[in-house]
């Protein structure tokens, strides 16, 4: 396929792990989490916030001259589209945000943290 190359896999490798890392190493580095929000809803947070297709495309424009690594950095950045995906499956496998366990009908609503 034309225009997947050595720049496409670094964008999308940044973007899902990097930007997720960073985010969890600034979390840590506060301290404190803030209120009401786990470890578990910190890890989709981060990798809700690793979605920049639109981002990475203006990016990319303005820095690459026009050639194939302005292509694959393009690939790249629309690539973390499939994040997602990615976010979705955390999200339902660790129970945060509308996957999350709630009381009955009649009960106080209240998350089931572990």
């Amino acid at each position: 396929m034309r225009g997947i190359g050595t720049g496409t896999w670094a964008v999308l490798f940044a973007s899902i792990v990097g930007r997720p890392i960073g985010i969890l190493a600034a979390v840590c580095v506060a301290l404190e989490l803030p209120h009401r929000v786990g470890w578990k809803e910190m890890l989709v947070i981060s990798l809700t916030v690793s979605l920049s297709a639109a981002f990475g495309i203006f990016l990319a424009t303005g820095v690459f001259p026009d050639g194939p690594l302005l292509m694959e950095t393009k690939m790249g950045a629309i690539s973390t589209i499939l994040d997602v995906m990615l976010t979705l499956a955390a999200a339902r496998l660790l129970h945060v945000g509308r996957f999350a366990t709630f009381a009955g009908p009649r009960q106080r609503v209240v998350a089931q943290h572990r």
